[in-house]
């Protein structure tokens, strides 16, 4: 039952992906029309910054852990009550 239902799901997904894709996003033509739209209407008024971009790297290490780990009970004690 569990393969059937998994290819029924993959076959409604591939059969539907192309309209998902077209209506949502910068995916879909309306999508990347409005971004050059917005672009060609905010770079005359100088409000599009590309300066970051002209000084990155061209390659960089990603940050594995950029955040610190943090034990709070109050979440530990909030969790446990309202699992019970």
């Amino acid at each position: 039952m569990g393969l059937l239902t998994c290819s029924t799901i993959g076959r409604i997904r591939r059969r539907h992906a192309h309209a998902v894709a077209d209506s949502t996003g910068i995916f879909g033509r309306r999508g990347q029309l409005d971004v050059v739209g917005r672009l060609g209407i905010l770079i005359p008024f100088g409000m599009i910054d590309f300066s970051s971009v002209a000084t990155a790297q061209v390659f960089a290490l990603p940050k594995l852990m950029p955040y610190a780990l943090e034990f709070d009970p109050e979440v530990c004690i909030t969790l446990a009550v309202v699992s019970r």
